[in-house]
């Protein structure tokens, strides 16, 4: 080999090299933006979670009522029915810390489709909302299609 396929040779590596770099940067970028919202607390960085005493879970016509009496969460719908404290204060303590990830930007038209309209019917959300003892809504969320991602490999039987 002469210098001159060797000067060839180093000029190449620098600009498949450079192009590399371009290339993974750009990649890098398109998916590590995600917006403004990106890192936020989703229930806001002043959600009361203890001063919530009424959760009320909805799916179309369907209902459930986790409501706080004298200290005792209590299922409304099974005859006031105890529940799970632990479970409850758990979930609480997890939404509370839920943070953003990914925001995706869709039109109202496009609702229906992530299972996040407000209507009755199979494309309604599910809709949780958080009341304090005065029955004055706290926050609402609501719960559209789920997302599960694809395994790499197949599962072994």
């Amino acid at each position: 080999m002469n210098l001159k396929q060797l000067g060839i040779l180093i000029a190449l590596v620098i600009v498949i090299g450079g192009a590399s770099l371009m290339l993974n940067k750009h990649e890098k970028s398109s998916w590590t933006g995600g917006g403004a919202d990106v890192g936020k607390k989703l229930m806001g960085d002043d959600f009361p979670m203890n001063n919530v005493a009424h959760i009320e879970i909805q799916h179309g016509s369907n209902a459930l009522n986790l409501v706080k009496q004298e200290d005792l969460w209590r299922v409304r719908e099974r005859g006031n029915y105890p529940a799970n404290f632990s479970q409850i204060r758990e979930t609480l303590k997890k939404l509370h810390d839920l943070k953003v990830v990914q925001v995706e930007e869709i039109g109202p038209s496009q609702l229906a489709r992530m299972e996040l309209a407000r209507a009755q019917g199979s494309n309604s959300a599910v809709v949780v909302q958080f009341n304090d003892s005065a029955e004055k809504p706290i926050s609402t969320l609501l719960l559209g299609k789920k997302h599960m991602r694809k395994a790499a490999q197949p599962s072994q039987p």
